[in-house]
């Protein structure tokens, strides 16, 4: 079975036996704009077929969605210093600061997945599960996920 994307191929896979039915999750980039995804199966008997998708690609839209992952985390962090989250869970506060690094430098290369994947983590590690048990009033230091 072979994957291709704009004529290119991404992803070639054996199968062992011919399955009735497939599942693919193959990271594929995109440019930006239509990109025709075109799976191709040849069975035992050298029968090949062929599936197409068209796939809309906006960086903009992508891009956005990352940054409002990225506010989230700010707020998340800004909230987590005023409880003191530094002092109290300094180990999660380190793991936090450096995932938040890590997104922004991918950020920074329009690479939104690996982004999207930090900021996300950053704002929960940034809350601290020790800090938030340090509390007098037990509150936690974050906000609830929405």
């Amino acid at each position: 079975m072979a994957v291709s994307v704009n004529g290119v191929e991404a992803a070639r896979r054996d199968e062992p036996a011919a399955p009735v039915e497939v599942a693919l999750e193959i990271p594929v980039t995109l440019r930006p704009g239509r990109n025709v995804v075109i799976v191709s199966a040849t069975d035992t008997g050298g029968q090949t077929q062929q599936e197409a998708r068209t796939v809309f690609f906006d960086p903009a839209t992508r891009r956005a969605a990352v940054e409002s992952q990225r506010a989230t985390m700010q707020a998340a962090r800004a909230e987590a210093q005023a409880a003191e989250a530094p002092r109290l869970g300094p180990e999660a506060w380190a793991k936090a600061s450096a995932a938040e690094a890590e997104a922004e430098r991918a950020l920074a290369a329009s690479d939104f997945p690996r982004a999207d994947d930090g900021f996300r983590p950053a704002g929960r590690r940034a809350c601290g599960r020790r800090a938030a048990r340090a509390r007098p009033d037990g509150r936690g230091p974050c906000p609830r996920a929405r």
